[in-house]
């Protein structure tokens, strides 16, 4: 294993049992809804064609009075009125779609490209969202003349402003991660960046997962590939109260009681406050599965409240801070889960961590919208609607090939339906299940062709 070492790996193979036993088969009879069918063929071309000037522009400046913050998590105000002209690209090809984008930096511009390729097949039809129309139609030609739309990285043209809050929150679209080490030797960096080579765009938030030892590896964040991989992208960080190393579990009483603020704490948040740049950051996830080996819920809410106090003390100001449980909340479970709710004056995003695990778990086959609805819904009735979603590990125990297929085209189609989700993570690792992004025919395809389509903020 590498010098990061295990990583959740660990964890998951030790709470298999619990998922076991947690996740049970849902309700299979679920209405067909009919879905609004549209199609990203030409302009979809432009974002996989064009991502040399588009992937790299997606975030324009926010209207008179707004901060817009970068995918990296650097931010600038906007200047009423000021503008800086952009690049022009053409790109040539199969396909033709024209659309506008904007260029990225402190200051926004018109900046246009001419892209064409192969046509991403099926889905077709207008559909309008958030004020922003879409009306793009399979075409070997140019649309016909009139006002050209800017673009969204993902392929959906929108007409208004997409900002970004100080919490980096986007008020349209969601942010398209990914978890995986599988190249390099575990080198993060490596394998992300040869995943976006695969996938033909850049990944918006990368997770990682660091331990409570404080040394350099595990317990050191943000390392040298995570800094690098944060220049154009948001690094999301979840800090385990464990060490990967030993296998030793630190007790949240502790955390709180400041046992560790010297050795672990502040020097974390010192580096972190160094790093400069907004991070997401978030103290054991699926702590309702794990509390055994670390305390209590209440000790949980105090280890919590304890960091962003210190972090607070150390003038930290560049954290924007999770919450996620495993999800689960059927049976009856739902006023566990919550009772590790640190609270919405602590909690910036709430977040969990939904699979489809098909027979993996004994589950029973579950669409996309089966697998995160469950969380989704209980949030919103449970007095934590007010805050943005993070699916922060998602995957699928691959299954028929059909219904896998499907899964991932269903995705786009489910984020325009429950806006709450401004971010999901791809899990892709093993543990007692197959959860690799590749785990079957066809699948990176599918997963490639849904990146491609989710609109990007």
């Amino acid at each position: 294993m590498s010098e990061q070492g295990p990583g959740p790996d660990a964890e998951l193979d030790l709470t298999a049992g619990s998922r076991a036993a947690l996740r049970r088969p849902r309700r299979q009879e679920r209405a067909v809804r009919t879905r609004r069918r549209r199609t990203v063929a030409a302009l979809g071309a432009v974002a996989v064609a064009g991502v040399g000037v588009l992937a790299a522009t997606h975030r324009p400046a926010g209207s008179d009075g707004v901060t817009t913050v970068a995918a990296d998590g650097s931010s600038s105000a906007a200047v009423p009125g000021a503008t800086t002209a952009g690049p022009t690209a053409s790109v040539t090809g199969t396909a033709t779609a024209t659309a506008t984008g904007t260029a990225s930096g402190t200051a926004t511009g018109p900046a246009t490209g001419t892209a064409t390729g192969t046509a991403k097949p099926s889905k077709t039809a207008a559909a309008t969202k958030a004020g922003a129309t879409s009306s793009a139609r399979r075409t070997t030609s140019a649309p016909a003349p009139g006002p050209t739309p800017r673009l969204r990285a993902g392929g959906a043209p929108f007409a208004t402003r997409c900002a970004v809050s100080r919490t980096l929150v986007p008020s349209c679209g969601a942010y398209w991660g990914i978890y995986s080490r599988r190249y390099g030797g575990g080198n993060v960096e490596t394998t992300v960046k040869t995943w976006e080579s695969t996938v033909g765009r850049r990944f918006d938030i990368v997770l990682m997962y660091y331990d409570f030892s404080g040394r350099n590896g595990p317990g050191w964040f943000p390392d040298a590939s995570m800094k690098n991989l944060g220049s154009s992208r948001i690094l999301l960080l979840d800090w385990e109260s464990r060490n990967f190393s030993t296998g030793a579990n630190y007790r949240w009483a502790d955390i709180a009681a400041g046992k560790y603020d010297a050795s672990v704490v502040v020097p974390s948040a010192q580096r972190v406050k160094a790093y400069g740049k907004k991070v997401m950051l978030g103290l054991d996830h699926e702590m309702d599965l794990s509390y055994a080996k670390h305390g209590t819920a209440a000790e949980y809410r105090a280890a919590y409240k304890h960091l962003r106090a210190v972090f607070a003390a150390q003038g930290v100001d560049n954290v924007v801070w999770t919450w996620v449980t495993s999800g689960y909340v059927a049976y009856g479970n739902g006023p566990h889960v919550k009772s590790f709710y640190p609270g919405d004056q602590y909690v910036d995003w709430i977040g969990y961590d939904p699979y489809n695990f098909n027979t993996c778990h004994s589950s029973g086959w579950e669409t996309f919208d089966q697998t995160v609805k469950g969380f989704y819904d209980w949030s919103a009735a449970n007095g934590l609607g007010s805050k943005p979603l993070l699916i922060q590990e998602y995957g699928m125990h691959y299954g028929d090939n059909a219904k896998s297929r499907q899964w991932y085209r269903d995705i786009d189609d489910v984020l325009r339906t429950r806006t709450r989700i401004k971010a999901l993570v791809r899990w892709d690792s093993d543990t007692s299940c197959t959860l690799r992004i590749d785990s079957g025919t066809g699948m990176v395809a599918e997963f490639k062709a849904a990146g491609l389509a989710v609109d990007r903020p």
